[in-house]
């Protein structure tokens, strides 16, 4: 059995609904998303209560790993993480991972609304091919 070893980070903060790019792949290549991380800043506020759908694409196709957060008005006072994914806060794991498409494509994280206040940090893992 073949086993892949992760061996590119990419980490981008997110607060602006669409897309935000995480990982951009070298010329000619594919990415291979192994491992990811969310976290949600308790800071984190939206102009109107409710629920902020985090979405991952491959270029323009989604992906299908979503995260769903209850968002209110008034931030925490804290300023942590609120959520951080996976089991105690470790690593999604998706085993020998999500290869994207087509060479060239985009790993994007997509909001579905602006958030006021606060962030998403995501972090993910994996290799080029």
């Amino acid at each position: 059995m073949y086993i892949i070893s992760p061996d590119t980070f990419k980490t981008v903060q997110a607060n602006a609904s669409g897309n935000t790019a995480l990982w951009t792949p070298t010329s000619g290549k594919k990415f291979r998303l192994m491992k990811l991380q969310v976290q949600l800043t308790s800071n984190s506020t939206l102009a109107a209560a409710g629920v902020l759908t985090v979405t991952f694409q491959d270029g323009s196709s989604g992906i299908p790993i979503t995260h769903d957060f209850y968002v209110g008005q008034v931030a925490l006072t804290a300023a942590t993480a609120l959520f951080t994914s996976g089991e105690d806060g470790n690593w999604l794991d998706l085993g020998n991972g999500f290869l994207s498409s087509t060479i060239n494509n985009v790993l994007n994280v997509n909001l579905s609304a602006t958030l006021a206040s606060g962030n998403i940090r995501v972090t993910a893992i994996g290799t080029e091919e």
